[in-house]
């Protein structure tokens, strides 16, 4: 079976062959994936394209990734971040996913992902390190949105009753302004250099974040007219806001203080934001003990961190320290993206 395929570089393949596997893959994005993948894929600094596995001249399966850089120690790592990994089910169980996965990891001699069990699995046989501290993150504001119409008049009375009393119980209370993040970057923008202290542990690992990084992931998103930044005095909370199913999400990507670390205000704005402006659910990932510990333990969801370097001092690294990150680091936030 391997013998009859190909790898190809992602831009060598005809846009309609694209969309027609993006399109049973990818179903939510297909349209904006086959658009946008320079966007989604960050490819426009890059000469190392996603790879896309080819047989009889149909796409079956692809290997993307997102350039982002590592520090640790004041040292820059150069890593992928490994995403939309996939094989056509016709021709899954032929060996085609380790294969695809090998030619992959040719790209680049460090690797890091947040990825499903069954690339867990596929990824610890070719050497990958993997762990569970990050968690997707809920917390439901509109409880009554979620229930059926046969419940909800009698919810409605609890959930007012609900945010009240949450309201009651913060300390923090202070005005809460939103701002388009396309018509306001400069502003997030230098309140983001102007963080205190900011991962300059040398214990830290982390994705080192530019105003490159911050243009690209923002200001050339295809969904930018949807990602705010909430702001007062010194918090801020860059966040995506969105309609799915008749629900409103806010989707936190990243959230900080210039003052140092203060995860309860932070949250507490969000929420309070969140419930003066009819959001139904508030969705985060972390692996900060600070910030998962303001989320109900209930709808918390483990996720599967992997890595892998072909360096084994940077191995090492990634086995013994955790990689702090936002959603904004990962994939995760923009791959849950619903076309209009």
């Amino acid at each position: 079976m391997i013998s009859e395929c190909q790898i190809k570089k992602i831009s060598e393949i005809d846009k309609s062959k694209l969309e027609v596997f993006y399109k049973k893959n990818f179903p939510f994005r297909y349209k904006t994936l086959t658009d946008n993948w320079q966007w989604w894929y960050n490819c426009k600094n890059i000469n190392q394209h996603p790879i896309v596995l080819l047989h009889r001249d149909d796409v079956i399966g692809q290997a993307a990734h997102t350039p982002v850089s590592l520090k640790f120690n004041g040292k820059k790592i150069n890593a992928f971040w490994f995403q939309d990994f996939v094989i056509d089910e016709k021709f899954s169980r032929r060996g085609l996913g380790k294969f695809l996965c090998l030619e992959w990891m040719k790209l680049t001699k460090n690797c890091i992902t947040i990825c499903s069990p069954l690339s867990l699995k596929l990824f610890t046989k070719v050497g990958w390190l993997s762990n569970k501290q990050t968690q997707r993150l809920v917390q439901p504001v509109n409880i009554s949105n979620f229930l059926s119409n046969q419940f909800k008049l009698n919810i409605k009375l609890f959930d007012n009753l609900y945010k009240n009393f949450v309201k009651k119980g913060f300390k923090f209370n202070k005005e809460i302004k939103s701002f388009r993040v396309d018509k306001n970057f400069k502003l997030f923008y230098e309140a983001f250099k102007n963080i205190e202290n900011n991962n300059n542990s040398p214990d830290k690992l982390f994705i080192d974040k530019d105003e490159s990084w911050f243009n690209w992931r923002l200001l050339d998103c295809p969904y930018k007219k949807d990602l705010y930044f909430l702001n007062s005095d010194d918090l801020f909370a860059l966040v995506h806001i969105y309609n799915y199913k008749n629900k409103k999400r806010l989707n936190i990507l990243f959230a900080f203080s210039t003052q140092g670390p203060r995860e309860k205000e932070l949250f507490e704005m969000i929420f309070l934001w969140s419930i003066d402006n009819k959001i139904d659910l508030i969705w985060s990932t972390s692996n900060n003990p600070f910030i998962k510990k303001n989320f109900p333990n209930l709808l918390k969801k483990n996720m599967n961190f992997a890595s892998f370097s072909f360096d084994k001092e940077i191995h090492n690294i990634l086995s013994q320290k955790t990689l702090e990150f936002n959603s904004i680091d990962s994939d995760i936030e923009s791959s849950l993206f619903i076309e209009s």
